[in-house]
């Protein structure tokens, strides 16, 4: 009988401890505002270094939808995330195709949102040559992505997610 008991309790640890640590490390994180780091590093990824502060715009929870957030850094932690390999510099070559990306993703926006995005970022003057970008789209449709853009004179991540 104590044999039966120490097998259901070793099997009842092998099966539920995995689980109980999982959403540990789930939970924490969103305790500590840390869920947009989780959340980007889980759907995408990306892992970027703690931010000072994330300013939240707007988001959407559970639907398709805009996201939009300003990552602010100190200058050390913004210069070793944009040095990841997932970052590319603003050229010429790439400046195009990027403010047509954003400007899809305003017009994507609600009469609330384009407010809120006006009163935040100059559509026009946000990508700069010499600064960087990161662009992730679905595998599905291109319709589905997130955009980053970085202000090197702030610190700052312009973190923009479509989601359809």
């Amino acid at each position: 009988m104590k044999q039966t008991k120490s097998k259901i309790i070793i099997i009842f640890l092998v099966l539920f401890l995995p689980f109980v640590l999982y959403l540990f490390l789930l939970i924490i994180p969103s305790i500590f505002d840390e869920n947009h780091r989780v959340s980007l590093w889980i759907n995408n990824g990306i892992w970027l270094p703690k931010p000072l502060e994330i300013k939240d715009i707007y988001h959407y929870e559970f639907r398709a939808g805009e996201d939009f957030s300003i990552w602010i850094y100190d200058e050390e932690n913004f210069n070793k995330g944009i040095s990841k390999s997932y970052f590319k510099r603003i050229t010429e070559d790439n400046i195009e195709r990027l403010k047509d990306k954003l400007t899809e993703y305003y017009h994507r926006l609600d009469d609330d949102e384009t407010k809120l995005f006006d009163e935040n970022v100059n559509l026009k003057n946000l990508p700069l040559i010499g600064n960087h970008f990161l662009f992730k789209s679905s595998k599905q449709d291109e319709k589905t992505f997130i955009l980053i853009i970085t202000d090197s004179a702030t610190n700052s991540l312009y973190f923009f997610n479509a989601v359809c």
